[in-house]
């Protein structure tokens, strides 16, 4: 029905958006490097998502300073 065609038209949407803001925020190999590891940690330990924004804000700042 047409909440379907919402719902598939509202997946498509964020899979070009998120695409879109993955290939301006992953502008370098360490930028990659630290998504790909905070990601992991955040699938298999299940650390909190407010502790990776965190470390990645710290880790950032770091290292472009």
């Amino acid at each position: 029905s047409i909440l379907d065609g919402l719902n598939a038209a509202s997946l498509a949407i964020m899979f070009v958006v998120t695409t879109q803001l993955s290939i301006g925020a992953l502008s370098d190999w360490f930028a990659a490097a630290m998504a790909l590891f905070y990601l992991g940690l955040l699938l298999v330990w299940k650390v909190n998502s407010t502790l990776l924004v965190c470390l990645g804000v710290l880790s950032g700042v770091l290292l472009y300073r």
